[in-house]
This record gives C-alpha cells, structure tokens and sequence, in this order.
C-alpha cells in the first residue's frame, strides 16, 4: 500500500518526505495517512439490449422445439395405440363373418332350402327379393346343381365404416367355393353386421351349368 501524508502548511497530499514539495515546510513524518485509490478489475458491462433480445429468442426457440417433440412423440403414441386398436378389431370382425360365411352357405346350398336364406337375410334384402322369387330360384339351382358335395371353404375381407345416420356399420365381401352333385359353382356373399349380428344382404351363385 502506498501512503500519502498532507502538508501542514499548503495542504498538498503528496508522498511522505522531509519536505513539502509545494512550500517547503517540513512535513514532520506521516499525517493522517491516507490510502492512494487502487485500480479494481474491471466489471463487463451489461449485455446490450440486441444480446439480450437475441437471447431470450432463443431461449423461447428452443423451448418451441422441446414442446413440438414432444407433441409429435405424443402423437406417434396415440396413432400406435389406435393402429392397434383398429388392427384387433379388425382381426375379430374378420374371423367371426368368415365362420359365419362358412356355416350359412353350407347350410343353404346342402339343399338348396329358401328358408336357409330368408332367416337370414337384411331387410334391405327381402325387400328386393320377396320369398316366391328367392324360392323360384332356389328350384332352378336344386334342378341345375344339385345338392352340396363338397364346400372348398371362402375368402374375402371386412370393411367397417362410421355414418352420422347410422353410426358404425360393418360389412363383409366373401367368395366361397363349392363342389355340387351336378357342377362347381362359386357363391358370392355380402354381410352387414347390425347390433352386433352379420345378415347376409346379397347372394349370388356362378356357375356354367346355369347358363345352359
């Protein structure tokens, strides 16, 4: 520490000494010490309005960013979870029409008996083909086939769709295949499930033998 005394007589702050530099007098050693200022290291100033904007920037970017993924991961989640969903209620409306497909062809073509049909049929479907037309039909298919030998098992998929008249509504395409006593035929089948129930809503039956 430097030490700076102060001249009696001019009241000049200078070093310690014998004399005053300013007027000579004699100092009589050190007066009321007193401490010369030393230098502090210098403080950084404040940022600058620009940094501090472009900091806080990108600060609310990244939090932009965080929160974006973590909507997406959110999301991907949720479209897993319904993928799933969709994927096991599709299994379960797949293997229930296909055994129900299965049961009511062998059923109707065994012998060819019109009741078979019109138990299960839709509404929309006995509305279009009355009794006496299916019954009539069925006569020219026992006459032209002939009873049921051996069923080939069906194929097909099921669709389900959501409408605000009728709410979700499931419905089924198959094709079976069937050997007769008389000719092979393939039988076309479409299902409509309605409160939980598959009705057969349309029933066509290819063959040669029923274009001679």
């Amino acid at each position: 520490m430097t030490i700076a005394v102060k001249c009696p007589s001019c009241g000049l702050m200078q070093m310690a000494g014998p004399l005053c530099k300013g007027c000579g007098a004699a100092l009589g050693g050190p007066a009321g010490p007193v401490p010369l200022p030393v230098p502090s290291a210098p403080i950084s100033p404040p940022p600058a309005p620009a940094a501090a904007g472009r900091l806080a920037g990108r600060s609310k970017t990244f939090l932009g960013i965080l929160v974006a993924v973590v909507l997406v991961l959110a999301g991907w989640g949720l479209i897993g979870f319904g993928v799933f969903t969709f994927w096991d209620f599709r299994s379960d409306l797949d293997s229930g029409s296909k055994a129900y497909v299965d049961e009511a062809v062998q059923k109707i073509t065994s012998s060819w008996n019109a009741r078979e049909l019109l138990d299960r049929a839709t509404p929309e479907l006995l509305q279009a083909a009355p009794p006496e037309r299916v019954e009539r039909f069925f006569h020219v298919f026992s006459h032209r086939l002939g009873p049921l030998r051996t069923y080939h098992g069906s194929r097909g998929t099921t669709q389900f769709f959501v409408s605000p008249q009728t709410g979700r509504i499931a419905a089924a395409t198959y094709e079976a295949q069937a050997t007769f006593e008389n000719a092979e035929a393939v039988i076309q089948v479409r299902l409509l499930q309605r409160d939980g129930h598959w009705r057969i809503a349309s029933f066509h039956v290819n063959s040669d033998a029923l274009l001679r």
